[in-house]
């Protein structure tokens, strides 16, 4: 599973996202595939405030939330999507 440093990181770079005015307000979702897994920024969270514990960690291929913060989970047509953004798959 995404280690600590990891979602710290993510949380990082998210405060950054936001700090460069790439966002507004709470509209829109971040997200960063590690591997198998996907850590995503939770629905309605500020990305500009993100915080470690408004982070979920999903694994790609069933959008199964591993850590307990289903803040977040990835729907069946998400995960197509994905497959189709990160495989060029149709």
């Amino acid at each position: 599973m995404a280690t600590k440093e990891q979602i710290d990181t993510f949380v990082g770079y998210a405060h950054k996202v936001g700090q460069a005015g790439l966002t507004i307000c709470s509209s829109g979702n971040l997200s960063w595939r590690i591997g198998e897994e996907v850590l995503i920024s939770g629905t309605g969270s500020w990305v500009p405030e993100l915080t470690p514990e408004k982070v979920s960690v999903c694994r790609l291929s069933d959008g199964q939330v591993l850590n307990g913060k289903n803040v977040n989970p990835l729907t069946p047509a998400e995960i197509s999507d994905l497959d189709v953004y990160i495989n060029g798959k149709k």
